[in-house]
């Protein structure tokens, strides 16, 4: 089920759709829970779109220790997050987190990110990371079935 905040997160985040024949789709405009879509030409399609039956929202899984390219540039999210979250420390990654010299910092499932070192540190602004999900068009909030994958060789949002 598409909620209206979802559908605005969709739309506000640059979110892109697939229908069942493999086309990609800009969302163009969002009404209530359906949306209205342009293909790559910028031709507006004369229907609303239902999420979840033929069109799809195309979305990152949440490995965020694999490296992305995100409208040109090319990171590790975990240890973009971190930065996020503690600007001033310098990050690396290290196995399946970003990790400093005085702190750790991981991602637990799709609820709830924390960094923790020798006392625990607690993120000023979680909501500021889950932005970054969203800009960086994570499957984050997304019911099964109504995502399908980016991958490398279908990611319309280099």
């Amino acid at each position: 089920m598409i909620t209206k905040k979802i559908a605005g997160d969709l739309y506000g985040n640059g979110f892109m759709l697939q229908d069942k024949e493999g086309r990609v789709f800009k969302i163009d405009s969002v009404h209530d829970t359906c949306f209205t879509v342009k293909d790559e030409f910028h031709v507006k399609a004369v229907q609303f779109v239902k999420i979840g039956t033929d069109y799809h929202i195309l979305a990152r899984p949440l490995d965020l220790t694999k490296e992305i390219t995100h409208k040109g540039e090319t990171f590790v999210p975990i240890v973009e997050l971190a930065k996020v979250a503690f600007p001033k420390i310098k990050w690396k990654l290290f196995n399946q987190i970003a990790s400093s010299d005085e702190l750790d910092f991981y991602f637990i499932n799709d609820f709830y990110c924390d960094g923790h070192a020798w006392k625990d540190k607690h993120i000023p602004s979680q909501l500021d990371l889950f932005d970054k999900l969203r800009e960086w068009n994570f499957a984050i909030g997304f019911h099964e079935g109504s995502w399908i994958p980016v991958t490398d060789n279908n990611n319309p949002y280099k």
